[in-house]
């Protein structure tokens, strides 16, 4: 029998989905802009798209279903989102190579973005998000090629790195995110110290031989 998320995605024979969202959930992909200073470097927060997504959490991925899309810049225009080339599209992340999430309180009294995008949010200083951080080299869907052709059209000037970052009202995820996060790192200690012990065996053996 196959395993089917979503829209029809087909999830490996040994995959599972662990969580998924009832309704969209507004996501904003951001990107961690290190800029080069005349003293070191600081870092500095671009937004590069929101979007509304379904997320599905399972045992190897955290995807992204992405139903509409706008770049920061025209929702800044006062432009509505809309469909897109990336819409109804998956932007997929590996668990193993999500770096951090946390449960953060933002400060959205100058976000003016998110304001237009969640009306209810007009009069809120603050909101809670989940925060997450990832190695972009692994993720796969339009929307990886999508984040990288909008930042490079921004104004931030003498960028020396960047990392990748993902804000998501769905702070039902963070348990379950959290949860499989842990899972892959012991599953990962295993399988170090499962190499480590099989050197060691074949060091025993070599020396035995002698």
């Amino acid at each position: 029998m196959s395993r089917i998320a979503g829209m029809f995605k087909k999830l490996d024979s040994d995959e599972d989905v662990v969580f998924q969202t009832k309704t969209t959930t507004p996501t904003i992909f951001v990107k961690g802009a290190q800029v080069k200073k005349w003293r070191g470097t600081e870092t500095r927060e671009v937004p590069i798209a929101y979007s509304m997504a379904n997320l599905y959490l399972t045992n190897k991925r955290l995807m992204f279903l992405i139903h509409s899309e706008i770049e920061a810049s025209a929702l800044e225009e006062k432009k509505i989102l809309r469909l897109s080339d990336v819409a109804g599209t998956w932007f997929e992340i590996p668990v193993p190579t999500i770096d951090n999430v946390e449960i953060v309180h933002k400060d959205i009294r100058k976000d003016e973005n998110i304001k237009r995008l969640i009306s209810s949010l007009s009069k809120r200083k603050t909101v809670e998000l989940v925060q997450l951080i990832y190695n972009k080299q692994k993720t796969t869907g339009k929307m990886k090629e999508r984040i990288d052709s909008i930042f490079k059209t921004t104004d931030v000037k003498k960028v020396v790195g960047a990392i990748d970052k993902i804000y998501t009202m769905g702070k039902e995820v963070y348990p379950s995110l959290v949860k499989q996060i842990k899972l892959e790192a012991e599953k990962e200690r295993i399988e170090k110290l499962k190499k480590k012990l099989k050197k060691a065996r074949k060091k025993t053996r070599k020396i035995k031989r002698m």
